[in-house]
């Protein structure tokens, strides 16, 4: 076989599997490393993996407590993960109530210097969302698995029994 043409078709089968893998990242599943401290403690300050779907993008298919990929609003070309606490027609309870616990408690401001999330920038439309966070990969020497498959996190309360299930 000619040497020329070997190395062709060499270069047209990964040129091939390239264009496979551009619309595989670009349009089914996406990998990414978190960091920061908004997330505590669903993810680590950094060194954890997350596999985004893509079929959620724009928000399609994505309920109140997923776990969602966004592009920030006021930072063009930088993505933030967040959980969805409303969905459009909803209402939702912004800034944070005197007396509570975290960095801050009872200060806004205090609680931008460590978040990027709608505190900052509103509500963010459906159109900046990337896609849904289903799996997270942990370093092994985490306390939990080291691959977790991401839940909603706000379940609907169970309802109460009614009399005939008290005894």
């Amino acid at each position: 076989m000619n040497p020329g043409l070997q190395a062709l078709r060499i270069q047209a089968q990964v040129l091939k599997y390239a264009a496979c893998a551009h619309l595989f990242f670009s349009y089914v599943l996406d990998i990414r490393a978190t960091e920061g401290p908004s997330m505590l403690p669903t993810f680590a300050l950094r060194d954890d993996w997350i596999i985004i779907g893509k079929r959620h993008a724009k928000g399609r298919g994505i309920q109140v407590g997923d776990v969602v990929s966004y592009w920030i609003p006021m930072h063009p070309g930088r993505g933030g993960v967040k959980r969805v606490m409303g969905m459009p027609g909803d209402f939702v309870m912004t800034g944070t109530p005197a007396g509570t616990a975290g960095p801050g408690a009872g200060s806004d401001e205090m609680i931008q210097g460590w978040s990027r999330d709608s505190r900052l920038f509103g509500p963010i439309p459906l159109a900046l969302i990337k896609g849904k966070v289903l799996w997270k990969f942990s370093r092994e020497d985490r306390d939990g698995p080291w691959v977790t498959r991401m839940q909603n996190g706000l379940r609907r309360p169970e309802p109460e029994p009614g009399p005939e299930g008290r005894e």
